[in-house]
């Protein structure tokens, strides 16, 4: 697989699933964090130049984020809409009115 087809990939499908509502189910245990980093060590493998680099140059031939930091990231722009009131309170209702 090539470097674009694999990011385009690996960015529509694999992290949607992974980053989904992050900021609710986000693990904290190191064990946990760990194991969701070795999917994405795994998955970085199918790209035949990252085969024999190690993860870490992978992850910057490919311009990818560790699992970790994308996890915080996520985490902190939820925070941001709450404390701004700038998440749709018809989807989230109780969460707006709960927190504040």
């Amino acid at each position: 697989m090539d470097r674009e087809t694999f990011v385009g990939l690996c960015k529509s499908l694999v992290k949607s699933h992974l980053e989904y509502a992050a900021a609710l189910w986000s693990p904290h245990v190191i064990e946990q964090i760990e194991e969701f980093e070795e999917v994405q060590k795994m998955v970085t493998k199918m790209v035949y130049e990252c085969k024999r680099l190690p993860y870490s140059d992978c992850l910057k031939y490919l311009n990818l984020p560790i699992l970790r930091l994308r996890g915080c990231r996520g985490v902190m722009i939820d925070t941001l809409k709450i404390i701004r009131k700038i998440y749709d309170e018809e989807t989230v209702p109780k969460l707006t009115t709960s927190l504040i």
